[in-house]
């Protein structure tokens, strides 16, 4: 039998053939449905778009690097202006250490004379177990508008990104006996010297460029997703004082996790599903493992941030297994669960939760009830 194909130019028509049979396929091939009709699955172009994305993502990072251009975000740990009334201006700290304790607690101003806040407490020595804000669930609190002040919990940049004091003077209740109220005095000090890192600048291009792609593409879509008003950032860091209960004084020292946030026109109910882990290791790394879920514009986003102790860095989140559509769409979220993510040089780390009933953390997040927290002490 003769070859059918005798020259380069008759193989080269046939690979251009196959390659524009195959662009019209992927083309023409619908995507499909989102799971629970909320996050967005690889489309036929998934790899084409996280491509495009990574390379755009790629070289602005690059552009920012030559241009030298860095947030001063010593000008950014005080009460910024609010001058829209869905403006948001919050701080927000999570601590724990080996012996159990926890302690959590954040502030969101608004422009109003309301913000949104919530205080948690757990010392085992105690024997209170977990304690909680009388307001709680509701996280509508009076505040001073000027300051990260809401009735009775304080929270003051020392010295910028290096030390905030927090104080609360007033009541809690335990939430396995909410019938009595305790007196409560809470004076505690963040302190760093640890790098920020910036959930905006310094996530992952591959995971943002893959998040991105797996939504449909419009100038409507790109102009929701390069709204330049906003900031989010974090630090490690560690967490100690006292904290007096009836009179009696516990002395606290534990890692600790410093989240600040401003955006100009932020709406709870754009957030259909979130959850943060702030996990530390026995060696003192420290993680936070980010999943969430905003169906305008990222319904699928993996997100977080590795401090390795040794080596005195912070290392973007590149990967994790984690899914929110399988932890607690439809029921209650799992109190058992595992799962593994990877960052920094190709290493990995696996993660078993075990969380109990009684160490629930809930709360409504602002006036209108746009949405809930619920924290799990694992």
């Amino acid at each position: 039998m003769p070859n059918m194909f005798n020259t380069v130019g008759e193989y080269l028509v046939i690979f251009i053939a196959i390659t524009v049979i195959t662009f019209i396929k992927l083309l023409i091939t619908p995507e499909g449905t989102p799971i629970f009709n909320v996050y967005r699955t690889p489309s036929s172009l998934h790899w084409l778009k996280t491509g495009v994305m990574f390379i755009i993502l790629s070289i602005q990072k690059l552009q920012r690097m030559l241009a030298s251009t860095s947030i001063e975000y010593e000008n950014l740990e005080t009460p910024q202006l609010l001058a829209h009334d869905n403006a948001i201006d919050f701080v927000y700290f999570t601590a724990c250490n080996a012996e159990g304790d926890n302690f959590t607690a954040s502030i969101a101003r608004r422009s109003s004379s309301l913000a949104d806040a919530h205080l948690f407490l757990k010392l085992p020595s105690s024997s209170l177990g977990l304690m909680e804000h009388p307001n709680t669930p509701s996280t509508t609190f009076s505040t001073d508008k000027s300051e990260f002040h809401a009735e009775g919990l304080k929270m003051i940049s020392v010295t910028p990104v290096k030390k905030w004091k927090i104080t609360y003077d007033g009541k809690m209740r335990a939430t396995a006996d909410s019938s009595r109220l305790y007196s409560i005095q809470i004076y505690l000090t963040f302190r760093s010297s640890i790098p920020i890192f910036d959930s905006v600048v310094d996530i992952d291009s591959f995971l943002t460029a893959s998040a991105i792609s797996l939504e449909p593409w419009s100038v409507e879509y790109f102009q929701l997703l390069n709204k330049k008003d906003r900031l989010h950032y974090g630090q490690f860091g560690e967490l100690s004082g006292k904290i007096v209960i009836e009179g009696k004084e516990y002395t606290l020292s534990m890692d600790a996790i410093r989240y600040r946030s401003y955006d100009a026109n932020w709406n709870w109910a754009v957030v259909h599903r979130s959850v943060v882990h702030y996990l530390t290791a026995e060696n003192g790394d420290r993680f936070i493992i980010g999943k969430e879920s905003m169906p305008i514009t990222l319904s699928n986003l993996t997100w977080g941030f590795v401090y390795c102790v040794r080596e005195k860095k912070t290392y973007p989140l590149q990967g994790c297994n984690f899914e929110l559509y399988q932890h607690g769409e439809e029921e209650e979220p799992p109190m058992d669960y595992a799962f593994i993510c990877s960052a920094g040089e190709l290493r990995t780390w696996g993660f078993l939760c075990k969380g109990s009933k009684f160490d629930r953390q809930s709360a409504v997040c602002h006036s209108n009830q746009s949405g809930a927290v619920l924290g799990v002490l694992c």
